[in-house]
């Protein structure tokens, strides 16, 4: 007992380690601490591992190294706004120790060489960039379904982004749309029940200019590594090209993933659609998949086409039209979907055949290839678009436009 009330004890001396809470109010009403979040965490009285608790209104835009805990208080997110300029985000840089945020909204937000771990918990923001973060995880839990950012992850960052609504920009007046999200340089980022949006394209000005292109929805990049896991009837698209006056001058949409070479990603239940162009006749190629080794430098936007049976056994035609005399290169990956527990994520496994086709197209550009399903296939299984790979289906597939071979 005695030993017990020392402790106690001890723990009050000055010195002892426990965290803090201070109010934020920009009013500084009633028992408020600080009028601005900055002058907070200027202050030496918050310490990492502190709690600020910030009253609805609107603060200017923030820059720390402390990991604390930054709570709104308001109803929804947008109470409690770090405005800001166009270019100008919110930093928390080089956090050691936990950082979590959550219920306020930022015109942008940027984390940087953070080694401690990142929780953002429904938060709105126009624009996050991870930089250097070692663990983060982003998090909506239904309660902000319109909120829609562009996100850029770099420098070996690691992240999951779960129940969020991505999308990139529209491009300025001609310009092209911006990303949806962009995973570079060997980081790591696992999207669980997302949605990813391409930026539209910019509209032209008036004639002859041309309108801008849509942004690719999901890139990814320098030796990065990404795992899509969904529900039926998450999407990824690409951004729609933007309004030309005569439809030459019209944007072009774009790809709903674009992999560049080697990076990997692999997908789970989603939906994958190419950005249209405006006009609607014609609609962008889909690129997906994990990127490989495989190089065909002289293959430029090819368009692949199938038809005939996927069915086990059945015969299939893959038609490519590209480049004259170019080298080909095709592969099918069949993926075989397990059965998903009621509320559950389910599971896909995928196996790689051998290339199916190896040659070069004609002088028109042209090459056939004509494949056999395995017999051991089951119904239901897809064979779907990888670097250089071929997609096909038994007829059940939600990818129903046109895919592109990637070119690395």
């Amino acid at each position: 007992m005695k030993y017990l009330l020392a402790l106690c004890l001890l723990a009050l001396l000055p010195g002892s380690s426990h965290a803090d809470t201070f109010v934020v109010d920009s009013q500084l009403g009633a028992g408020a601490d600080f009028a601005q979040v900055q002058g907070a965490l200027d202050s030496p009285l918050v310490n990492n591992g502190d709690e600020l608790l910030v009253r609805p209104g609107f603060y200017a835009p923030i820059m720390t190294r402390k990991s604390v805990t930054l709570r709104g208080l308001g109803a929804i997110p947008g109470e409690v706004f770090f405005f800001s300029g166009p270019e100008v985000n919110s930093v928390f840089t080089g956090c050691k120790e936990l950082l979590r945020v959550s219920n306020v909204k930022f015109q942008g937000l940027l984390l940087e060489n953070c080694s401690g771990p990142v929780l953002i918990l429904d938060v709105e923001m126009a624009s996050l960039i991870l930089d250097g973060v070692k663990k983060a995880r982003i998090e909506n839990k239904g309660s902000m379904p319109t909120n829609s950012y562009g996100v850029e992850v770099r420098n070996e960052s690691r992240a999951d982004f779960v129940l969020c609504n991505l999308r990139g920009k529209t491009g300025p007046v001609g310009g092209t749309g911006s990303n949806g999200a962009w995973i570079q340089e060997r980081s790591q980022v696992r999207f669980a029940d997302c949605n990813i949006a391409g930026g539209f394209g910019g509209d032209a000005a008036a004639h002859p200019a041309d309108a801008g292109d849509g942004g690719v929805a999901l890139l990814v990049s320098g030796g990065s590594t990404v795992q899509l896991i969904g529900r039926q009837g998450n999407a990824i698209r690409g951004g729609h090209g933007g309004w030309g006056l005569f439809i030459p001058n019209d944007g072009m949409g774009a790809a709903a993933i674009e992999v560049e070479a080697g990076s990997k990603v692999r997908v789970s239940n989603y939906n994958l659609f190419g950005g249209q162009d405006p006009e609607g006749l014609t609609t962008a190629p889909v690129y997906v998949g994990a990127a490989s080794d495989l190089v065909i430098p002289d293959l430029h936007d090819p368009l692949l086409a199938t038809s005939g049976s996927f069915l086990p056994g059945g015969l299939s035609l893959f038609s490519l039209l590209g480049d004259p005399n170019s080298a080909v290169v095709l592969f099918v990956g069949t993926q075989v979907k397990a059965l998903p527990l009621a509320g559950v994520i389910g599971s896909l496994a995928t196996d790689f055949a051998v290339p199916v086709g190896v040659g070069n197209t004609n002088g028109a550009g042209e090459y056939d290839s004509i494949w056999i399903m395995p017999h051991h296939v089951p119904l239901g299984t897809l064979a779907y678009v990888q670097a250089g790979m071929a997609y096909g289906s038994d007829g059940s597939s939600r990818l129903s436009n046109p895919v592109t071979l990637l070119v690395e």
